[in-house]
This record gives structure tokens, C-alpha cells and sequence, in this order.
């Protein structure tokens, strides 16, 4: 975006050479075919943003580059290149929110570290003199995807900024460990571990005393890695447990009943306890075993346009499961280590499934706390609806077939008469800019009404078939 005289300007890039840039770990490709034809562009002078000649295209319009402007990760810097084809000019950038750039190609623009490592405790947390077990992998990136690293016949040239212009190669007979932990002594536990032919390795060390309240990390040096980590606390066992007895799913406002059983160990009720509880409200998915090729959508058809499918950055109305707390309260066990709690289920009415958590914290008179959960199904229908495409694209003039189950709320079928509303999208993606977060684009749609058919379920199921007249995007909305 150029600023001139208080003007935003938008530079497009208007030419029949079409750039196609894939960033791979050891090397670049560019490939560029003829926007109008369709065919490789042979001969074609490919250029980076400082003036750098990288080369020409082949007879199937192709370069392979190496030593480019390659980052860790992904936070690299942006590459820019230009493409020059008898008086024909083209640009391409790699940052696609730039508004030139490919990330809809193949495989994105992966430039991951060479090697990489995975760990993992048995545990997440121990107390001091615990034995830690602990096991991992140990694989190096290549151009075609992850393979066990090979005798020491690693990677010895990466072009990745993050890494010296000679990478170390990797002894694959032994991984050394960099374990870490604040203030604590480590050196005795810092040693190498035996790497077997499949890349794996495994081993154990006892936690120092003195430990308590420290989390250790533990990753492989010389790689880039996913650590491990865990916590060592002076914890000791629980002298009591609570049980809760609900039912799994309610109808929207009915009451639910709350069974709350908290005894000792030894079997003695635990009476007088402080219970603290509270209702939370969040999202969830439908998941039905039998029907586990059919999609069950949670929210109503009018809200459909909210759905977080139809966002992909930085978009409002985006479910990410959060909880919010709609109810609080007290109460107390009696002499049998009881509680009874009793609420109105709640639902948000755009939605025909959510979940109401129920959480306890039961404090005894040791100020010993235990925190339990239950989570209730509520439903906004007597009636759970999924379906099924025949295939999720398809050829104009081409019958697509949907199918349809309605569910009771016990999952088993039922018979229910909706109506399937079919609209054709239009859609749009506006390029936006934001105070905080830059430019971005943002996802518009506008749905069209084509026609309605009503449908009745035999056993729970029935079809409906649409015919698409011309090419674009459709949606079926049920009511």
C-alpha cells in the first residue's frame, strides 16, 4: 500500500505471466506458464527484488534456485521476485497478505529447520527423587519430506538464516539432551542417548532434591524441536473423593438435578464440606459413532452465515469454544457426604447444541480442595439433523445427491418433516486494513434464493437431489 498526497494507492499487477513460487528446505522453485494458454514459459529471465539474476525458465517453465532469502520457521523474510519475457513483465510475492502472493499452491512455502526432534515425558508431573522416563524422535527435513537421519550423511549446507551457512551434521548414532530448569543443578543428567536405526531414543533420570515448584524443559540440541515439559511439586495423595450423578442431556430450561457423593478414602462420609460451584455455557460438536459419515451442524440455519467455516482471518462471530460463566452458588455436604445443586439448563438461542459444565470445588476442614466436573448436553430441538454430499464438488448439469438423518436426542432415528433451502453464494474476499492488525482480508458472501423443496424422513432418513445450472458456490440451509 503506497500513501501519495494522503491518497492510499492499491498496485495491481496486471500480465499474462503467471508466477508460482514453492519455497522448499534446500531450494526454490519457480515455474511460470503463459496466463491465457496455459502452457510452461521457456526462456523467461527470473530476477529477486535487489536486481539478483536467478536464472531462466526451462523448456517446462521451471527454475530451481538455491541460497535464497530463506527464514526459521515461518517467520522469514519476504521474497519478492520479477519475472521478464520478451517485453512481458511479472511480480510475485511471497507474503500473500501482500496481495500478489500464492499461498493457495501446493504444500504453501514450508522452509522448516533441517532437523527436527519430539519428546515426551510418562508423566506431566513428579516430586523430587521421581525417576523421569522420557522418549523421542529425531527426523531431517528433505525436499520430498521427513526421513531418518542417515550416519552422520545429514544436511551439511542449509541456506537458513537461523543456522550457520555449514550445518553441523547430525550424529544420528546419539542425540545429546538440553534439559533446563531454573536454578537447579543439571549437569550430572546432561549426557548423550543411544539413537537407534528408527530414529528413536529413550531414557531416564531421577529429579534432584530441591526441586519443588520448578518446570523442567527437555529438547534435543542441534535440532529444532517440540520440548517436553512437566512440573515437580511436593504434592501428596487426596484423603477424599466426589462422585456426581446427572443426567448427560436436558432440554433447553428444564432443570437439571445434581448428585454430589463426597466420602474419605478410608469410606467415611465427608460432612460439612464447603462446596463451591459454578454453570458454564461453551460451544461443542456433534459426534455420533454410528453416523460418523454425517456432519451435524449445532447452529440454526438462520445464523449459518456466522459459522466459523466461512472465516479464515481475523474474522468476528468466530466460535473458540470459550466458556462464560452463567450461574454461581454455595452449599454444603450433609451428614452422608451429600449435596444436592439445581439449575435451569441454558442454551444460547441461535444454537440447537451447547454444553452446561458443571464444576465443584469441595473444600474439607484441612483445607484439603478437590475440583470435579460434569458436563450436560442441552438441546434447543427434539430433533438432531446431519447430512451428507455426495461429493463436495461437482460439474454444471451434474446431479448431487444429499442425504439427510434426523436423530432424536437419544440418537436413535426419527421421522421429522424440514425444508431444504438451496441459494447460490456470492462471494468476495475485500482486502481491509486495521489499526492493530495491519491489512488482512476480510470474507463477504451474498446468498441468493433459488427454490425450496420440503422433505419427510422414513427411519430417520431422506434425500434430495440439486442440479447446479452454472458454475460457483451453493449452499443448502435447512429449516
Amino acid at each position: 500500500m503506497l500513501i501519495i498526497n494522503d491518497q492510499d494507492l492499491q498496485i495491481i499487477n496486471y500480465s499474462s505471466l503467471a508466477l508460482t513460487l514453492h519455497q522448499g528446505t534446500t531450494s526454490d522453485l519457480t515455474w511460470i506458464v503463459d496466463a491465457v494458454s496455459g502452457e510452461p514459459v521457456s526462456g523467461a529471465k527470473i530476477y529477486l527484488s535487489n536486481g539478483s539474476f536467478l536464472g531462466s525458465t526451462g523448456s517446462d517453465g521451471v527454475l530451481l534456485s538455491k541460497g535464497l532469502h530463506h527464514g526459521n520457521n515461518y517467520s522469514k523474510q519476504d521474497l519478492i521476485i520479477y519475472a521478464e519475457y520478451k517485453g512481458r513483465f511479472g511480480i510475485l510475492d511471497s507474503n500473500w497478505s501482500n496481495g500478489m502472493g500464492g499461498y493457495w499452491y501446493p504444500k504453501g512455502r514450508a522452509t522448516l529447520d533441517p532437523i527436527i526432534a519430539y519428546v515426551y515425558t510418562d508423566r506431566t508431573l513428579y516430586k523430587p527423587g521421581d525417576t523421569v522416563n522420557f522418549k523421542g524422535y529425531v527426523r531431517e527435513w528433505t525436499d520430498t519430506g521427513m526421513v531418518v537421519p542417515n550416519d552422520g550423511e545429514s544436511a551439511t549446507s542449509y541456506p537458513i538464516s537461523s543456522f550457520p551457512t555449514s550445518y553441523p551434521k547430525f550424529n544420528s548414532d546419539s542425540v545429546k539432551l538440553n534439559i533446563y530448569a531454573n536454578g537447579i543443578n543439571l549437569d550430572s543428567i546432561k549426557k548423550n542417548y543411544d539413537l537407534n536405526g528408527n530414529g528413536e531414543f529413550n531414557g531416564s533420570f531421577v529429579i534432584p532434591e530441591g526441586s519443588e515448584g520448578v518446570k523442567f524443559f527437555i529438547d534435543v540440541a542441534d535440532a529444532s524441536n517440540t520440548s517436553a515439559q512437566f512440573l515437580v511439586e511436593d504434592y501428596k495423595k487426596k484423603d477424599f473423593y466426589v462422585e456426581l450423578e446427572a443426567n448427560d442431556i436436558a432440554q433447553t430450561g428444564e432443570e437439571v438435578q445434581i448428585k454430589l457423593n463426597s466420602r474419605y478414602f478410608s469410606g467415611a462420609a465427608l460432612s460439612n464440606a464447603e462446596v463451591n460451584w459454578k454453570i458454564t455455557l461453551r460451544d461443542t460438536f456433534t459426534s455420533i459413532p454410528e453416523y460418523s459419515d454425517y456432519s451435524f451442524t449445532n447452529k440454526l440455519a438462520d445464523d449459518l452465515s456466522d459459522m466459523y467455516m466461512y472465516c479464515y482471518l481475523y474474522c468476528e462471530n468466530v466460535s473458540d469454544f470459550e466458556s462464560e460463566i452463567v450461574l454461581e452458588g454455595e452449599a454444603r455436604t450433609d451428614e452422608n457426604g451429600e449435596a444436592i445443586i439445581r439449575f435451569n439448563s441454558t442454551i444460547d438461542p441461535k444454537y440447537v447444541l451447547q454444553l452446561n459444565t458443571f464444576y465443584a470445588e469441595i473444600i474439607d476442614i484441612n483445607n484439603e480442595v478437590v475440583i470435579t466436573s460434569k458436563d450436560i448436553k442441552v438441546i434447543n430441538s427434539d430433533i438432531q439433523l446431519g447430512y451428507r454430499f455426495s461429493s463436495y464438488f461437482n460439474t454444471v448439469g451434474e446431479e448431487l445427491n444429499i442425504d439427510y438423518v434426523s436423530l432424536d436426542t437419544n440418537s436413535n432415528p426419527v421421522d421429522s418433516n424440514f425444508t431444504v433451502a438451496f441459494y447460490k453464494r456470492n462471494e468476495d474476499w475485500v482486502r481491509t486494513e486495521d489499526s492493530s492488525l495491519g491489512l488482512y482480508y476480510e470474507y463477504i458472501f451474498d446468498d441468493i434464493y433459488l427454490y425450496e423443496e420440503g422433505l419427510r424422513t422414513s427411519n430417520g432418513k431422506a434425500s434430495v437431489n440439486f442440479i447446479p445450472s452454472s458454475g460457483g458456490l451453493y449452499v443448502a440451509k435447512v429449516f
